[in-house]
């Protein structure tokens, strides 16, 4: 993977690929609760590699689970709870940043005696644009955080050499 300037991180694929797994773990873990406790554990833990390695470019060796696989449950139920946070932050981060930039786009901007940075339209979107920039700089980086727990969890539990003792591959 090619290092990206602090600067143009929102603006990377690999910026773009970690924000659809964030937001796509969320409905893929719901799935996969019922489907790994109800004897899909083998469907579940392939769902969750390929999502991983398509978006987070991991390299899982897939193991061959049983109807009922702990670690396949296991890492449904754990990653739920982190795949829940990890969409909330990725939703409302972007949105804060699309929101504040696109200011004057707003139903509420013909108001501005209680906006911040007004009375003007040109004051006010100063100071929201400039949260904006704030969280469209910001935004990947918690992103990148949030899916490197996600990855962590994925390669501990789902990798079959690291259930063999082995060590997992790195990302």
């Amino acid at each position: 993977m090619q290092r990206v300037p602090w600067w143009a991180m929102p603006f990377s694929a690999d910026t773009w690929r970690r924000t659809l797994y964030a937001l796509l773990a969320l409905p893929v873990g719901v799935v996969c609760v019922p489907l790994s406790i109800l004897g899909g554990s083998p469907a579940a833990a392939r769902l969750q590699q390929a999502l991983a390695s398509n978006l987070l470019a991991l390299r899982l060796e897939g193991p061959r689970p049983a109807r009922v696989d702990a670690r396949v449950v296991g890492h449904a139920l754990v990653s739920l709870p982190v795949n829940a946070l990890a969409w909330a932050l990725t939703v409302s981060l972007w949105a804060l940043a699309v929101v504040n930039i696109a200011y004057p786009l707003r139903p509420d901007s013909d108001d501005l005696s209680n906006a911040w940075g007004g009375p003007t339209l040109a004051g006010a979107w100063a100071v929201h644009g400039t949260a904006g920039l704030a969280f469209l700089l910001l935004a990947p980086w918690i992103v990148r955080g949030l899916t490197g727990v996600q990855s962590r969890l994925a390669r501990r539990m789902l990798d079959a050499s690291s259930a063999a003792g082995g060590q997992p591959p790195h990302n």
